[in-house]
């Protein structure tokens, strides 16, 4: 009896999770709710404004699809940091192209004292 070593020993392929995996997709879901909340709380710290609520969630369903492909293999700290700062950038894109930002007034000047 023979035990494969190498190239054919199931032990040596890389890990990669099946796309039809209920893990994946809540792996997947994970990361795009945390891209999708830093992106929002991003926007709104600089002034931007916000869209229907339904829009937020179909970007965070669009995330997850654009995130799982890149999930299929174990991530690490690296990746999952590119992943969520890329993804911020998308959402804030999204987010100033459909909402927008506040107007802002511009300052009156002070008064000279006399």
């Amino acid at each position: 009896m023979t035990v494969p070593i190498g190239p054919d020993d199931p032990a040596d392929a890389p890990l990669q999770a099946s796309p039809a995996s209920p893990l994946l997709w809540l792996r997947a879901t994970t990361v795009a709710s945390i891209t999708s909340t830093l992106g929002v709380v991003a926007h709104v710290s600089a002034g931007g404004l916000l869209p229907q609520p339904v829009f937020l969630i179909v970007l965070t369903v669009a995330l997850t699809s654009l995130v799982t492909p890149l999930l299929l293999r174990p991530a690490g700290y690296r990746t999952l940091l590119l992943i969520i700062g890329a993804g911020q950038a998308v959402v804030h894109a999204v987010l100033t192209a459909t909402a927008g930002h506040a107007v802002q007034s511009h300052a009156t000047p002070i008064r000279e004292r006399r």
